[in-house]
């Protein structure tokens, strides 16, 4: 079997596997305030100096270029034009940046920036997805938010409407943003701060358990997810009981969605956004005698569960 269709089988095989926790009210898109989740308590699902990305935790990649980066399977899929607009807002971290390569990470794929937000300069190592690669992340994610999948062809635009709310809350969370190391600036409210990041969480965690960009999910909701699929809950939890443990996962998943277009956290969010509305829906129809949501309910759910419904 040539090494395309290797792939292109491994992405249908996964599909079939595998999902993201629905998430707190969204945050501006802006440094003002989106790191407010990765402090939060996990309500919603029941819901250090800069460090170096840590080599034992990286999965050796052989190295690509941006080209390489999404799955055959997954670029014969055409990204529509409104989701790329969600994405194409540059982060704002992105100002004077150099290549600074990573091990399990794609050629070109990692950056190290100066910048200067609200007045205070920082620095900080980013790896941040294109807008076309983490289109296509949503687009895989999309067939795991069941609801929405249901009428990814009998109405496209809707479909469409409702993947481009998972990358609008993703976008207000984290500006598409992936810190390894360095300082993001936000303003929580008591003037801008530059909050340190190891591996794409906060550090240090106040609170414990705090989320993963760049989606801001929890391990909580990942141990759901994958419970739901299948896997045991237990373990899942076991593994991911320490802060070390859940940024060694954070990290390992981003180092993955580089190199197969599929992003484990964003598929966990779609997976409980879409068990969430499905039972909306399902009360819907038992209080008309039958009649569930038409795809423009269901978005509107989807944007309500994300917290987009006022924006």
């Amino acid at each position: 079997m040539s090494l395309a269709r290797a792939r292109a089988a491994g992405l249908t095989l996964a599909l079939l596997s595998c999902a993201s926790e629905t998430g707190p009210n969204a945050e501006t898109p802006t440094p003002r305030g989106s790191v407010l989740s990765e402090f939060a308590a996990d309500s919603s699902v029941a819901s250090a100096p800069i460090s170096s990305v840590s080599a034992a935790s990286a999965e050796p990649a052989p190295a690509s270029s941006a080209a390489d980066r999404a799955p055959e399977g997954v670029a014969a899929e055409p990204i529509p034009a409104a989701l790329l607009r969600v994405l194409e807002t540059n982060p704002y971290v992105e100002v004077d940046c150099v290549a600074s390569p990573q091990e399990g990470f794609p050629e070109g794929a990692v950056k190290r920036c100066n910048y200067t937000a609200m007045g205070v300069k920082a620095e900080v190592v980013v790896a941040n997805p294109e807008p076309e690669l983490s289109a296509r992340w949503f687009m895989d994610a999309a067939r795991l938010c069941a609801p929405l999948e249901a009428f990814r062809t009998s109405d496209a635009a809707q479909w469409q409407r409702g993947v481009a709310a998972f990358a609008k809350h993703m976008r207000l969370q984290s500006s598409r943003i992936f810190p390894l190391s360095g300082a993001i600036v936000e303003d929580l409210g008591d003037g801008p701060t530059a909050f340190e990041f190891d591996r794409g969480v906060v550090t240090p965690c106040a609170q414990g358990k705090c989320r993963c960009r760049i989606n801001s999910l929890s391990s909580i909701a990942l141990c759901r997810f994958r419970e739901a699929q299948g896997a045991s809950g237990e373990a899942c939890r076991k593994s991911l009981a320490s802060d070390e443990g859940w940024r060694d996962q954070c990290l390992r998943n981003h180092q993955q969605a580089f190199r197969s277009g599929e992003n484990e956290h964003l598929r966990a969010r779609a997976y409980l956004v879409g068990e969430a509305v499905e039972k909306k829906c399902r009360l819907k129809a038992e209080r008309s005698k039958g009649k569930g949501c038409v795809p423009g309910e269901v978005v509107m759910l989807i944007e309500a569960e994300l917290g987009l419904a006022q924006r």
